[in-house]
């Protein structure tokens, strides 16, 4: 499958980590791509030096949306080296070693997932998408069903008692409480050390496809994204060349000109994204 000219230009000027990522396209093209489409149009062309940096007032926005690829990125890398784990299966003269290995790469796999949730929320902070009443993260899993299901799971893991307590036929069993209120597994969020736990989940069977949901879900949220920038951006330019005009209007009335000098604000082309004082648009 030929690649998208976005994909293909990250690929070539991307810095290291990102031409790393996208190699892994097959596996993250639901998120890659929309990454690729804000990067190449908002980002790239505003870098600086060597390219790590761009304009302070794009900065905060750029580093929030890069984290979040690059946790995705740790996030996948997780996922895979559980089912490695999962597919060996322990040697059972060592089986507390590897249950705690278990442990350790499903809680790295649901707080990178976090941390994608949490900076690509405040990318649309950070782009005065939203208020700034609500967090990033609040916006996103308010919107997304799928996305509050996997930020509990890192508030879970981390927080919580799960812990994988024993093996079957090779596969490490999470104990979980048993019972139809709960149509997803690794509920509740908030587990007790006073109730017995007598369900299992194999995980073999269930991570692959609470990533798949979540995949879907964080990609919607990225197009969404992609789309209210440039729809930001579009508003500001059309803003600035009207005031501009208005400008220049005024000043060709009262018989003065001035050549447009690249250090004046009010003659650039492209205002930084942090400069827009209206209401966010439609659609937020």
């Amino acid at each position: 499958m030929e690649e998208s000219p976005q994909i293909r230009q990250l690929i070539s000027v991307g810095d290291p980590l990102e031409k790393e990522i996208a190699n892994h396209v097959v596996k993250l093209r639901g998120v890659l791509q929309p990454y690729c489409e804000v990067w190449a149009k908002h980002i790239l062309p505003r870098r600086l030096g060597d390219g790590s940096r761009v304009p302070d007032e794009w900065m905060n926005f750029a580093g929030s949306h890069y984290t979040a690829l690059i946790r995705i990125y740790h996030a996948q890398q997780a996922l895979d080296e559980l089912l490695r784990l999962v597919e060996h299966g322990p040697n059972q003269n060592h089986l507390g070693p590897f249950l705690l290995e278990v442990h350790k790469t499903c809680a790295s796999f649901w707080e990178h997932i976090g941390s994608v949730i949490d900076n690509l929320g405040q990318a649309f902070v950070d782009a005065k998408l939203i208020g700034t009443k609500i967090k990033g993260r609040d916006y996103l899993t308010g919107k997304y069903e799928d996305l509050d299901y996997a930020y509990d799971r890192r508030s879970q893991f981390i927080h919580s008692r799960v812990v994988p307590t024993t093996t079957f036929e090779g596969a490490a069993v999470f104990r979980i409480i048993k019972s139809e209120a709960y149509h997803r597994h690794l509920e509740p969020k908030n587990s007790r050390w006073d109730v017995e736990y007598d369900g299992e989940i194999f995980l073999a069977d269930t991570f692959p496809k609470e990533w798949e949901r979540f995949l879907t879900a964080v990609s919607s949220a990225w197009w969404h994204l992609r789309n209210q920038v440039d729809q930001a951006d579009m508003d500001r330019l059309t803003n600035n060349d009207e005031n501009a005009r208005s400008k220049r209007s005024s000043r060709l009335s009262s018989g003065g000109m001035r050549k447009a000098n690249i250090d004046d604000p009010e003659s650039r082309q492209v205002p930084p994204l942090s400069g827009f004082d209206g209401p966010p648009p439609s659609g937020t």
